[in-house]
């Protein structure tokens, strides 16, 4: 079971940092705008990833410590604060009302993540095996997420 939660979790964090929207290996398109209500839909999206570029990068870097944490239960608890704040950073900021899927997904995503926490911090083997299962299902629906924001954005 404990070789289990390093391995999901670890591949988790890779899958998550494959689905970022901008980064340095993506193209970037800086749109200023006054108002998302002047803006088209693929406008918002562009504008919202690259507004949540750091957001998305903390995130990914707290589910990596997490991670990288393994099956150290205090280690692991050392991490849930940064796990769960990044978490609702991004559900503070979700991507434009108009990209419906990517929306929804992006908020379940972010609530997986922070269950995730909540479950590390219970202090107990079934915490961690719970909060492995969160993160594959945050991960999951972040990359939803993401494919819906991508196809906006690229017009695909």
């Amino acid at each position: 079971m404990k070789r289990q939660v390093i391995t999901i979790t670890t591949l988790a964090v890779a899958a998550l940092a494959g689905c970022g929207g901008s980064g340095a290996n993506s193209p970037r398109h800086t749109v200023a705008a006054p108002s998302s209500a002047s803006l088209s839909c693929h406008d918002q999206g562009v504008a919202w990833r690259d507004s949540a570029d750091p957001e998305v990068t903390a995130l990914i870097n707290a589910l990596r410590k997490t991670a990288d944490a393994g099956t150290d239960l205090g280690k692991a608890q050392a991490t849930t604060t940064k796990l769960k704040t990044a978490s609702q950073a991004l559900l503070s900021n979700l991507p434009p009302a108009c990209i419906t899927g990517a929306r929804a997904e992006f908020a379940t995503s972010m609530h997986d993540f922070i269950a995730a926490a909540d479950s590390i911090d219970l202090g107990t083997t079934i915490g961690l095996a719970n909060a492995d299962l969160q993160i594959k299902a945050g991960t999951a629906a972040f990359r939803r997420a993401t494919k819906d924001l991508h196809k906006q954005v690229s017009g695909q």
